[in-house]
């Protein structure tokens, strides 16, 4: 027992100094290294990778106006332009046309047709996939969100001559189906329409006039829980700031379809090691890559410079940057980095080693002197 309890614990001992050798094989930094590829993208930019697949989009504005959107597999290199008209403008804000690019691979387009019988304009659902299209709603559209985890899209409809009547329509842009419509009002601003994720709530600003006609319009907000019998809501209950049981329950909720896997998130760190002055010149400024659904890490980037790391694809296998450079994903491990923590935390060990053998040198040489 006295000679085997020593082995147990130096075996455990450096069997947890590998453990933590496989962790920091996964959580240290790593260099990019050199692109496989760079894509040919001119005066684009980047808007996203199109979700499960290995496209990456990119957009420009040509000279008439229009934009055009630049789709490319990042593996092979080969592209296919998509024109989008000058009215589609409008649809590019945040949480509008970027975000259907990247959680859905879509964006939507403005047609306009100046013949009958089909005169007006029209919302068009285009597939960065394929580029092919189809007609999702006709009628002038003003502003319009889209929700990252369900089909659906919410806009405003510009309606009568002057357009200065709006209603409010949520439309499931995969199915063409019509979820939820308000009555003909006045939103305002057209562009403030907004979706809570995490309880399915939409707030609507809506312009009202409080009593009499010649009273000077003010703003209110309206909140309302989605479903087959929407409900509304508070905008504590809408923004989660309430305890599920406070909340009222649609008496059906809408269906919650299959969606395109989520893109890895991306955040950047900054290592506070500029408190130390001999470290204030090392670079230590990384953008990690984690799982959408666990928040695992995939891998942690040294940002080069001052550069900024464009988008990953679905599967965490490719990334492009803005420049249209591709690298792979993860990179190489950096060995040189691992090696010098693997021997910092394997220091206490050999010491403790040293000492036991020379105390172990020692007992013996006090014995021999004894006898």
């Amino acid at each position: 027992m006295r000679r085997w309890l020593p082995h147990s614990l130096w075996f455990f001992a450096w069997a947890f100094w590998g453990s933590l050798g496989i962790g920091l094989y996964h959580e240290l930094p790593r260099d990019l290294g050199q692109a496989f590829r760079k894509l040919p993208i001119g005066d684009c930019s980047l808007i996203a990778f199109v979700p499960d697949s290995k496209l990456a989009a990119f957009g420009r504005t040509t000279t008439d106006g229009n934009l055009q959107i630049v789709v490319f597999d990042a593996e092979t290199g080969k592209s296919r332009e998509t024109d989008l008209s000058a009215e589609s403008n409008v649809l590019w804000m945040p949480n509008g046309n970027p975000l259907a690019a990247r959680f859905h691979g879509i964006v939507f387009d403005v047609s306009t047709s100046k013949s009958p019988p089909s005169r007006g304009n029209a919302l068009e659902v285009v597939d960065l996939r394929d580029g092919s299209r189809r007609t999702l709603f006709k009628g002038d559209v003003g502003a319009l969100v889209v929700h990252t985890e369900h089909p659906w899209v919410a806009l405003v409809e510009l309606l009568g001559p002057t357009q200065r009547e709006q209603r409010v329509l949520l439309l499931d842009f995969r199915s063409g189906s019509r979820l939820f419509e308000w009555p003909r009002t006045r939103v305002f601003p057209s562009g403030s329409l907004n979706l809570y994720e995490d309880s399915n709530c939409i707030a609507v600003p809506i312009q009202w006039t409080p009593g009499s006609a010649t009273t000077d319009p003010t703003i209110r907000t309206e909140y309302w829980r989605l479903g087959e019998t929407p409900v509304k809501v508070t905008w504590q209950e809408a923004l989660g700031t309430r305890g599920n049981t406070d909340r009222p329950v649609a008496a059906k909720e809408l269906p919650s379809p299959e969606t395109a896997s989520r893109p890895p998130t991306k955040s950047y760190e900054v290592w506070p090691f500029e408190r130390l002055d001999w470290l204030r010149d090392w670079n230590m400024k990384t953008v990690s890559f984690r799982n959408s659904a666990d928040g695992s890490l995939l891998c942690r980037v040294r940002l080069p410079g001052n550069e900024r790391i464009g988008a990953a694809d679905s599967a965490g296998t490719l990334l492009v940057n803005d420049d249209g450079s591709v690298y792979r994903l993860p990179p190489g491990a950096n060995w040189d980095l691992l090696a010098v923590c693997q021997t910092i935390l394997a220091l206490p060990l050999v010491l403790t080693w040293l000492a036991v053998r020379w105390w172990r040198k020692r007992r013996l040489r006090l014995a021999g002197a004894a006898s």
